[in-house]
């Protein structure tokens, strides 16, 4: 990879700045001027230890209350971040900061659970999944100083849009 350029990858909860060679950042053709969209995307597996439905807790059944009284706008609930990671200082690579998602994945339930959206009538339910796939989004920026105005513009683009609430995770 050319020297200074660096790989943006964001999920709904962050963005995070890492090294590492194109091909291992599934982005065809080298890196992308900054300023470009140039958003790609990469699927990782997890697999956690149980799943099951359940019915809402006090706290889900108040925020989906919320978010049906303010559909389509219900992406003002989305929270975001952007986070640099590092390890041991220095900064992490794709395919190490994918595996720690992955773990996180893993290791939270609450990052596993999706709705389950009964008719007009009924109450809707969680799911949560003991496998799956989490989709997570990169762009490329020029070097360290473009990546935190890429990784902004990420998060912007990430927490402007709205969650299918039973076929997404609560994660991007």
């Amino acid at each position: 990879m050319p020297e200074g350029t660096v790989t943006v990858a964001g999920l709904r909860a962050g963005s995070v700045p890492a090294d590492t060679e194109p091909e291992k950042a599934g982005t065809p053709g080298g890196p992308v001027p900054s300023g470009a969209c140039s958003d790609t995307h990469r699927e990782i597996a997890f697999h956690g230890e149980r799943s099951g439905r359940a019915p809402l807790t006090w706290g889900q059944r108040a925020i989906w209350h919320a978010i049906r009284r303010t559909a389509p706008n219900d992406h003002y609930f989305n929270i975001g971040r952007v986070l640099p990671l590092a390890d041991r200082g220095r900064p992490v690579t794709v395919p190490e900061a994918l595996g720690a998602l992955a773990r996180l994945t893993e290791r939270h339930e609450s990052l596993r659970t999706r709705l389950l959206l009964p008719p007009l009538d009924g109450e809707p339910a969680q799911s949560l999944a003991d496998a799956g796939t989490l989709s997570v989004t990169m762009t490329r920026a020029a070097g360290l100083p473009e990546a935190a105005a890429e990784a902004e513009a990420l998060l912007g683009r990430l927490s402007a849009t709205r969650f299918d609430y039973a076929a997404e995770w609560p994660v991007r």
